[in-house]
């Protein structure tokens, strides 16, 4: 199929029916990829070096080319899903606001992009646990916020109606089947490891020394919130707070990940903050984050997971026709008398062309 060329106006310049291969990489909540070879004779030569926003499009999967490559022979093309442009956006710190994830993302997609339309496959999502503690891009934020909820997101231009437009994905909760007897799933494996997992894990946050507290009258007024983690008062005047008794030399420290306080005797330089850590048995499996703040500390702390790797090939069933990204599907093999049953997201797709060969892999994701 045709592919179609966009400025940054998004008036159509080029058709280009002449391609040696086509690969788009789809992710249901992440930045996918776009890679494309053409010949040198191709008219692309006279639009790309001419351009420095250009859009392709086909079948309605759109990328921004990022990069270009032109040698003897032939032309390559390299592109990122068009939610590269909110990589290229800034989230500023803001704290744990207690709004729905769903209108968290709305509020900070629309400050960033002016006219832009949003749409959402799920009303509401539950309040927002995420908080952000030093710049970071729209895109991490975005991601961040969504993955909590498991749901994903999708940036596009709507060429009829001339306008981006931002979407929550949330898939399809009915499963969709997958299996070799029923002719639409082949070249099953599946791995587990857990060499790389930990189910607690701690980081250092260097403390802060705010001056002297009141506990009678709690003045300065503190809280036992996440956003004080890392200060420390000492208390001038005793009292009871927080679950304790107070006496003055005190030191109140903010040095546990749920934001509560503990009480020492001295002013320490720093604290080993622990995440996680329910597990006091031999299924305790503490890592070290290498991380200084509760923010990024979080959000490395869960990416430390079991593995558990499915990969499968489909046939018989077509993206976005019978599956689409987040869809949750089972993935059925039999293994001597054993029968696994893998419930799995579809959090990507692999799409390529190549001359004759042409064809589509999903990416599988285990639900935790």
């Amino acid at each position: 199929m045709d592919v179609r060329f966009y400025d940054k106006d998004f008036n159509l310049i080029h058709i280009e029916p002449l391609y040696k291969s086509i690969n788009h990489e789809l992710k249901f909540n992440g930045m996918g990829t776009f890679e494309m070879c053409v010949p040198l004779q191709s008219g692309l030569s006279g639009i790309i070096y001419s351009n420095d926003f250009l859009v392709a499009e086909q079948k309605g999967h759109m990328a921004l080319i990022t990069t270009t490559h032109l040698s003897d022979s032939e032309i390559v093309l390299y592109g990122r899903t068009l939610n590269f442009l909110l990589e290229k956006r800034v989230s500023f710190p803001f704290e744990k606001s207690g709004t729905d994830a769903v209108e968290k993302v709305k509020e900070l997609v629309t400050s960033a992009f002016e006219d832009v339309i949003f749409e959402s496959e799920a009303e509401e999502a539950g309040e927002s646990e995420y908080f952000v503690e030093r710049e970071e891009s729209l895109l991490e934020t975005v991601c961040s916020i969504l993955e909590e909820k498991k749901l994903g997101h999708s940036f596009t231009f709507d060429l009829k109606r001339r306008k981006w437009v931002f979407r929550i994905l949330k898939g399809r909760e009915e499963k969709f089947l997958l299996s070799e007897s029923l002719l639409n799933m082949y070249a099953f494996e599946k791995s587990q490891s857990v060499l790389e997992f930990a189910n607690c894990g701690y980081y250092y946050q260097d403390a802060t020394y705010m001056g002297t507290w009141d506990a009678h009258n709690n003045n300065p007024p503190i809280e036992e919130t996440t956003a004080n983690i890392g200060k420390v008062y000492q208390v001038l005047y005793p009292g009871e707070r927080f679950g304790e008794k107070w006496e003055t030399g005190d030191f109140v420290c903010f040095d546990r990940a749920d934001g509560k306080v503990s009480k020492r005797d001295n002013s320490p330089s720093g604290f080993y903050v622990l995440i996680g850590g329910e597990k006091t048995d031999g299924g305790r499996f503490e890592c070290f984050i290498n991380e200084d703040n509760l923010s990024d500390a979080l959000k490395a702390f869960a990416k430390i997971k079991k593995e558990n790797r499915v990969v499968a090939k489909v046939r018989n069933v077509t993206f976005g026709k019978d599956y689409f990204l987040g869809d949750r599907v089972i993935l059925c093999k039999k293994a001597g008398e054993t029968i696994i049953n893998e419930e799995m997201r579809i959090t990507g797709v692999s799409i390529w062309q190549q001359n004759a060969d042409e064809g589509e892999m999903p990416v599988f994701t285990g639900e935790d």
